[in-house]
């Protein structure tokens, strides 16, 4: 209605005014666009203007120049004097026309500045929105770190070794989640490298076991998001603990972990130098608690995990990123 009915000047204002809108409502981006589209009929207007002038005055100067020449028989002195009123006239008019082109430059450069200034307050915004997300991470991993601690000074009141057990692995799996948050909170792209948090979760669970091991890692280029990252972390938790309960020894302490990225997915194997899993073991009827969470968390990322026969127990897992379980899900 308005492209309709108003006129150039009015659709300029309309259009400034829906900007000035826009900005109030926080919507930065769309006032961004509509101070370009005002922008884009000040230009429009103006030029059509300045064209229309410019030919306007053309015309005017070839009609004078006919007329100039029809009478130059009649009096040579009056041709001379219409050519001098004809020359002040269009000094005059190239003048107006000169001060309309420097009025629009300046208009032109206001909007510049005020886009500029408003490009600015986007990116303080962006990155106001950065330091903050930064500052949760930072807190949650705090919150995880007063928890476990809470674990484990209950856990030293327990006196039965299995529910002892099940705190230590409470324990563990706080600590990994609070593993992923700190290296959110120390990581600017807000992504989880694998290796390290890989190498720093070994360390913790060495450390809960009191039990030195030889961890043969390759998680390189292995980086992902929080929603990736924590099921994943978790699941490597439960693996990781498993080895160190049943095929970690002082005589075979080698644990290795490699990460492989597949065509369409991902895949990661845990493997020790244990005794293995039992030949009959039915790893879908698994009625612990540990190995029913790497069940479940890999159907969440939209994979499986399986184990894998050989010397000592290895378990597989195979997972997606949030970009692949998007386009999964599409």
């Amino acid at each position: 209605i308005a492209n309709t009915y108003l006129d150039d000047l009015s659709q300029i204002n309309y259009q400034e005014y829906k900007a000035r809108l826009y900005f109030k409502k926080g919507e930065n981006l769309k006032a961004m666009h509509q101070m370009n589209e005002a922008l884009e009929t000040t230009k429009k207007v103006y030029s059509n203007k300045l064209s229309a002038d410019l030919a306007e005055i053309e015309t005017h100067n070839v009609a004078r120049e006919k007329d100039v020449l029809i009478q130059k028989e009649q009096a040579e002195q009056r041709v001379l004097t219409d050519t001098s009123i004809a020359a002040v006239f269009l000094v005059i008019v190239v003048l107006i026309a000169l001060i309309s082109q420097i009025k629009l430059a300046k208009k032109l450069k206001s909007k510049n500045v005020e886009i500029k200034s408003q490009n600015v307050a986007l990116a303080k915004a962006d990155d106001e929105k950065a330091h903050l997300l930064k500052e949760i991470h930072h807190r949650v991993k705090n919150n995880f770190q007063v928890v476990s601690s809470l674990l484990e000074l209950q856990s030293r009141n327990i006196e039965d070794s299995k529910a002892k057990e099940l705190a230590k692995e409470g324990q563990n799996r706080v600590k990994s989640m609070a593993l992923i948050h700190q290296r959110l909170y120390q990581n600017d792209d807000l992504l989880i490298a694998f290796d390290d948090y890989t190498k720093a979760l070994v360390d913790e669970i060495s450390e809960l076991y009191d039990m030195e091991i030889q961890a043969d890692i390759k998680a390189h280029d292995m980086a992902f998001d929080i929603d990736t990252a924590i099921p994943l972390g978790l699941i490597l938790n439960e693996l990781i603990t498993n080895a160190f309960k049943y095929g970690i020894t002082e005589q075979k302490n080698t644990l290795s972990i490699y990460f492989e990225k597949l065509d369409d997915s991902y895949k990661m194997i845990v493997k020790d130098q244990g005794k293995g899993m039992d030949p009959d073991f039915d790893f879908k009827k698994a009625k612990s608690l540990g190995l029913k969470l790497v069940r479940r968390l890999s159907q969440q990322l939209k994979g499986h995990a399986e184990i894998l026969n050989g010397d000592g127990a290895a378990f597989a897992v195979y997972f997606k990123n949030t970009e692949m379980r998007k386009q999964f899900n599409s």
